[in-house]
């Protein structure tokens, strides 16, 4: 037989055709025997059944990712903010139609995007603000670092393609990679939230006025359901434990980045010129 390229290539199977008892979801567990379609019930997942038996190679090549991948013809700007509405307003949907295996470096550009795009607004407000220490531009550091180790950790998290050898591979982390790297839009709407602060504080050892404080643990529990959903919609009811588990991320995001703030805060006064961090 030749290798299946499509995952969902054939609407149904006679589960006469198989022996498939114990065959279950790739992505959710949930059992696929005597099922006549090519969608999990519980997790709406394609599946090749065909695949899941053993009848074929399991071979897939990287996939486009949803809506980022469309750019070459709506262009860059257009399918980032796409994305982002998406991530923010319909989450889990949108990470229901990702592909077992999409195209991960694709992803991980959406990510670097994010994160040049949050540095130089956050960074640049710090600048217009007229901070003359150390201890904004530190805390921006060190709120990427916290922001990208959260990221992570994330990824790590989620439901991942169990038809899949249970390494840690490019292929078996490429779909939580992915994700997450789409939930990177999350960052820039905080980067907005701080340059906003920065630049509306009253002096400078004032860095964030309470309103963008509270904004920003707002914003975090947005960024929280969010990924429940995700998790939910691709894993069905077990994605509810990231409940649990996606707070322990933000205290280890949190954590790195207060570890990595005096550090940095130091360098930052040795450039700069200045005594004092705050």
């Amino acid at each position: 037989m030749g290798v299946a390229k499509n995952i969902g290539m054939a609407e149904s199977y006679s589960p006469d055709e198989h022996e498939d008892d114990e065959l279950s979801c790739p992505m959710c567990g949930y059992s696929l025997t005597g099922l006549t379609s090519t969608r999990c019930p519980e997790c709406g997942s394609p599946f090749n059944r065909a695949e899941l038996l053993g009848d074929v190679p399991f071979v897939r090549a990287p996939e486009p990712i949803p809506l980022w991948d469309e750019r070459g013809r709506s262009g860059t700007a257009a399918a980032y903010v796409n994305v982002a509405i998406h991530m923010l307003f319909g989450p889990g949907p949108f990470a229901s139609t990702f592909p077992p295996n999409p195209d991960w470096s694709s992803g991980r550009r959406y990510g670097r995007y994010s994160y040049a795009l949050a540095a130089a607004l956050m960074f640049s407000a710090a600048i217009a603000a007229g901070s003359t220490g150390a201890g904004r531009y530190a805390f921006v550091a060190a709120w990427l670092i916290g922001a990208y180790t959260c990221e992570t950790l994330v990824a790590l998290m989620l439901p991942r393609d169990r038809s899949t050898a249970p390494t840690i591979g490019s292929y078996y982390f490429s779909r939580p990679r992915s994700i997450a790297c789409m939930g990177s839009c999350f960052l820039v709407l905080s980067s907005v939230v701080i340059a906003t602060g920065f630049l509306t504080a009253e002096h400078d050892d004032a860095w964030l006025p309470d309103r963008i404080t509270h904004a920003l643990l707002a914003l975090t529990l947005w960024w929280w359901g969010a990924f429940t959903s995700i998790a939910i919609h691709t894993a069905g009811k077990s994605g509810w434990v990231m409940v649990i588990s996606i707070p322990g991320a933000v205290l280890v995001g949190f954590a790195a980045g207060l570890v990595a703030f005096f550090p940095i805060g130091i360098a930052v006064m040795w450039i700069l010129g200045t005594n004092t961090i705050f």
